[in-house]
């Protein structure tokens, strides 16, 4: 997130991640019968206290329903944004990646996921602050689905592959961009730490982790991992916590993840993964 002032320098960039580390932190709604979405983010910014984004886009006029993979809104009257419990005024944005022209973003070999069930994309907020300045969050990532409890989840037995990508914003040094690479996951259902994930070809450097934790989070599954490895500065590690999205036949047909890495001193990235299962 940027801090802008009022001549639209930015002042500082800073980190932010979803506020409760629970999955209730993105929720999108879509409406087929009146073609309108809904959605709500809430995210606080490392460090930073109690400042608090909440932001809900959508409604008759103002968004647009494709398909389930599909769609896009913006903020309207009554938009609800806050920072530090205040309300302020905003203008917000969340679309699909569906139209995405990844020309020349995406590098060899990696490709984004074929997804069927879950959706994914890109958000972003101008937030009034206090003094003069404003809040921005340019291209923020997120990954929404169905996501059934944990008790769905510990009924399966079996491994299962999957396999899609990590996109992610970069900050290193003074650069603030944002890449994409391949991600890839062998789940063992009967035993999680006995799994094995990677994401490669991500901004010059590869990453992988041994082993999932499963648990939940208000009843829904979700999985957390460790990763580490080469990153474009040096060793860097990070975590994972994802969590299993249903499809026609599966509670686990796909995954979507938060993930992020650092080296601790100039470089760390933050971003979502979308993979689905292979035979």
């Amino acid at each position: 997130v940027q801090r802008v002032d009022i001549d639209g320098d930015v002042l500082t960039n800073r980190l932010f991640q979803n506020s409760n580390g629970s999955l209730l932190d993105v929720a999108v709604a879509t409406d087929p019968t009146t073609d309108t979405v809904d959605a709500e983010l809430s995210v606080r910014f490392v460090g930073g206290g109690v400042n608090q984004i909440v932001s809900t886009q959508g409604g008759a006029g103002r968004s647009a329903f494709r398909d389930a993979l599909g769609f896009g809104a913006l903020d309207i009257a009554g938009n609800s944004a806050e920072l530090s419990g205040a309300p302020v005024g905003s203008s917000a944005y969340l679309v699909t990646a569906s139209a995405l022209d990844a020309g020349g973003f995406v590098p060899g070999g990696v490709a984004f996921c074929e997804c069927e069930f879950l959706a994914w994309g890109f958000w972003g907020i101008d937030a009034s602050a206090p003094l003069d300045r404003s809040e921005r969050i340019h291209l923020g990532q997120w990954a929404a689905g169905e996501v059934l409890t944990s008790a769905a989840i510990a009924a399966l037995d079996g491994a299962a592959t999957y396999n899609g990508h990590a996109i992610a914003t970069v900050n290193n040094g003074a650069s603030v961009y944002s890449a994409v690479g391949s991600f890839a996951m062998t789940v063992d259902f009967d035993n999680p730490a006995a799994s094995f994930y990677a994401i490669d070809n991500f901004d010059g450097g590869s990453f992988t982790g041994n082993g999932l934790v499963f648990g939940a989070v208000g009843g829904l599954n979700i999985y957390d991992g460790v990763l580490s490895g080469q990153g474009v500065h040096d060793f860097v590690d990070g975590t994972m916590r994802g969590a299993f999205m249903a499809g026609a036949d599966s509670p686990a047909a796909e995954t979507g993840a938060h993930w992020a890495v650092s080296n601790g001193l100039d470089y760390e990235a933050s971003g979502i993964i979308a993979a689905t299962s292979v035979e």
